[in-house]
């Protein structure tokens, strides 16, 4: 079973920061929700992009052929920020 720890540290060697801990799917154990903190430049851009997420994604899943990871956006002025 693969553990929410070594997921976050794969997501964060991206660039990606993270809000909280990653949560594990009640329902079964390789789905997992991460909390990405974004944010938007003057053009209202996303920062860190889908694209980079998806393909964080992935590369997650093609390294642990049985993980799904549901990225979860949190605006960076978002009052779950602390």
């Amino acid at each position: 079973m693969v553990e929410p720890v070594s997921i976050a540290a794969q997501i964060l060697q991206h660039g990606v920061s993270l809000v909280g801990d990653l949560v594990r799917d009640g329902s079964t154990d390789n789905k997992f929700y991460a909390f990405v903190k974004v944010s938007r430049d003057n053009d209202g851009a996303q920062n860190p992009t889908n694209h980079k997420l998806r393909t964080i994604s992935d590369a997650i899943a093609n390294a642990n052929s049985s993980i799904e990871l549901v990225f979860v956006l949190v605006e960076e002025d978002s009052h779950l920020l602390v």
